[in-house]
């Protein structure tokens, strides 16, 4: 679970994180204004089935296309849900593995 650069709420990606733990799920919580290069780097340790990330309001995601192609690249095996405004924009790209995750009942239906 991470925030992109530049992305510093992270009220509702906490909360996401107490509802998978209380799912019994591991949790590996980098937090806000994580590098991308450092959760590609994470993971290849890591190994995580699910990459949970968002923004609030979009805006401290410059390019938010190239923010999801990277991801995409880097995450083609794996399930990423987006919260927040990013959800919009990766429901309408359609890509395979990558889910909208709005709400609470979104993320356990998800995660499962």
């Amino acid at each position: 679970m991470f925030l992109p650069e530049n992305e510093y709420h992270e009220l509702g990606l906490l909360y996401y994180a107490f509802i998978i733990r209380n799912l019994g799920h591991v949790v590996l919580y980098l937090g806000q204004a994580t590098p991308t290069n450092a959760v590609i780097e994470v993971s290849e340790t890591w190994n995580p089935e699910i990459i949970i990330t968002g923004s609030l309001s979009g805006l401290s995601v410059k390019d938010t296309d190239e923010f999801i192609l990277k991801l995409s690249h880097s995450f083609s095996d794996k399930k990423v849900l987006f919260a927040g405004s990013l959800a919009d924009i990766v429901e309408n790209k359609k890509i395979p593995g990558f889910f909208a995750c709005r709400t609470e009942n979104e993320l356990r239906m998800l995660i499962k």
